[in-house]
């Protein structure tokens, strides 16, 4: 250790900081917004988005109780809303750090990861959709549906780490030398929709997310043919080659 002194570097760990909350707005005239309230995990950052969201329906309180406005119904919505949230994106994380020692499931985690968030719920936040509970009712069966396939792709990446057992080659990849996920990305810059067109886009977007998934169970299902099951086939499989990494060797092999 002495010999590498100056090539070391300093970390450290935190276990048990995630946590959550019964309630983070209240019709009693009070809010808990950032960590105050809920917190899930640093990676990808996601405390930044509920810190924005957050502040967002806090600021719509006060803004709407000091014209005089009952805003009880406004803030259970809210709160129902955030907290929804709060439960899918723990499926990022909940089990998931093991990933990070597979290469290729790994990539698929981070463009997965990445395609949802641009796709559905970052879209909704640079739409300032949040804040209105009417139009977040309007697309509950979209939302559902999101959901769920969130949580199948996250078993199927769980299961896909602990069923593959290849290393692969030393390669570099990025999500956005995709197409579709770069235009995802570039769409948050989007001006902003009225509702029906947010609505059309959205759908759009879950056909491409549903489209998505099965194209990495696709993949998966060729180096492990059990892992058929976790998404139906969506319309035609997408070209994901930039993302996909070529297997050199069984784990504990070296590598070629």
């Amino acid at each position: 250790m002495e010999t590498y002194q100056d090539r070391l570097e300093d970390f450290l760990a935190l276990r048990h900081y995630a946590h959550a909350c019964e309630r983070v707005f209240s019709p009693d005239g009070w809010s808990l917004v950032g960590e105050a309230g809920v917190f899930t995990d640093p990676f990808y950052s996601p405390g930044s988005d509920f810190i924005a969201i957050g502040n967002d329906c806090a600021a719509d309180l006060i803004v709407r109780t000091a014209r005089g406005e009952d805003v009880g119904g406004r803030a259970e919505a809210f709160n129902t809303n955030y907290l929804r949230l709060f439960e899918a994106f723990l499926r990022l994380y909940s089990g998931q750090y093991p990933l990070m020692g597979n290469a290729q499931v790994m990539t698929a985690k981070a463009a997965w990861d990445n395609g949802a968030y641009w796709a559905i719920t970052g879209l909704l936040y640079f739409q300032r959709r949040f804040t209105r509970p009417e139009f977040m009712q309007s697309i509950e069966p979209l939302m559902r549906r999101f959901f769920v396939l969130h949580a199948r792709m996250q078993q199927l990446f769980n299961t896909w780490d602990l069923a593959d057992q290849a290393q692969y080659e030393d390669a570099f990849t990025n999500v956005v030398s995709v197409d579709f996920l770069s235009r995802l990305q570039a769409s948050l810059a989007a001006p902003k929709m009225d509702d029906e067109t947010l609505r059309e886009k959205l759908d759009d977007n879950f056909a491409l997310l549903e489209a998505f998934a099965a194209t990495w169970q696709a993949v998966a299902t060729s180096r492990v043919p059990s892992l058929s099951r976790f998404v139906a086939a969506k319309g035609p499989l997408l070209d994901l080659s930039p993302l996909v990494l070529q297997s050199v060797a069984a784990l504990g092999e070296p590598a070629r």
